[in-house]
């Protein structure tokens, strides 16, 4: 762990108060909190192996998926807003 100096620039790489970080020049933001970010469940889906899956094991499935879709946009956003990522070139 890095210990900052609170409200330090180092070489603009990185900015740090008591409620704000911003690495790479970005603005500082707040740590992100949303129910976007909240874990995507990892049980096993329903369903034999080698069966055709039933309609409502084929609904899991998307719900799941899409589930997925929402946590990694929500990081993608948390990632560029903090700076850790560009998110296009």
């Amino acid at each position: 762990m890095v210990d900052i100096p609170r409200n330090s620039i180092n070489a603009g790489a990185i900015y740090a108060d008591d409620t704000t970080m911003g690495l790479y020049g970005v603005t500082p933001v707040v740590q992100p909190a949303s129910a976007n970010q909240a874990a995507v469940s990892t049980s096993p889906l329903p369903g034999a192996a080698g069966d055709p899956p039933t309609q409502a094991e084929f609904d899991a499935v998307v719900t799941r998926f899409n589930s997925l879709l929402v946590l990694v946009d929500a990081l993608r956003t948390a990632g560029v807003n903090l700076g850790t990522i560009k998110g296009s070139a």
